[in-house]
């Protein structure tokens, strides 16, 4: 599939260079009387055509791009379920490692092989804080069975889970 997309773009690159060099050639014989078009007409013609080469060669580029962060993220789950957590996780967390914390040195919490790089799949700067917090924090009060039940509705949406990562690579 990354092969195909990139056929693509390259395909679309080239058919743009093509309607460079065509609208070229069509407005010099334009100019020169050989085209029954003004040369304005011609130029404008041109122009929207390299508009639209242009616009194509970007869709088919947004579209390579994408795809890659598509298999990105089945490729870190893949490592993740077959036990290669350091291709899967790009932040241990070590930032967040307090020395003084009472219970993080001794369960791991943060660092190389920890708990934070084994649960860690956030995108977002916001992300890795608050996992962070809900492993330093203080136990908060909060509807356990409701929290269980929205980890299972968010593990049943694969699909939605590699459109929101998707976009976030792409943000």
């Amino acid at each position: 599939a990354r092969r195909a997309a990139r056929h693509r773009e390259r395909r679309a690159a080239i058919a743009g260079l093509l309607v460079l060099v065509l609208a070229s050639v069509a407005l010099s014989m334009s100019a020169d009387g050989i085209l029954p078009l003004h040369w304005t007409a011609t130029l404008g013609l041109c122009v929207l055509s390299l508009i639209v080469a242009i616009q194509r060669r970007e869709r088919c580029t947004v579209a390579r791009r994408r795809l890659g962060h598509a298999v990105q993220f089945w490729e870190q789950a893949l490592a993740r379920s077959e036990d290669r957590w350091s291709e899967a996780t790009q932040d241990d967390g070590a930032a967040y490692s307090d020395p003084d914390h009472p219970y993080a040195n001794d369960l791991d919490l943060f660092g190389p092989h920890s708990l934070f790089s084994r649960i860690n799949t956030t995108q977002t700067t916001l992300g890795r804080d608050a996992l962070a917090r809900l492993l330093t924090g203080p136990g908060e009060t909060h509807d356990t069975a409701a929290r269980q039940e929205a980890v299972r509705d968010i593990a049943a949406a694969a699909d939605m889970r590699e459109t929101l990562h998707v976009e976030l690579q792409e943000f």
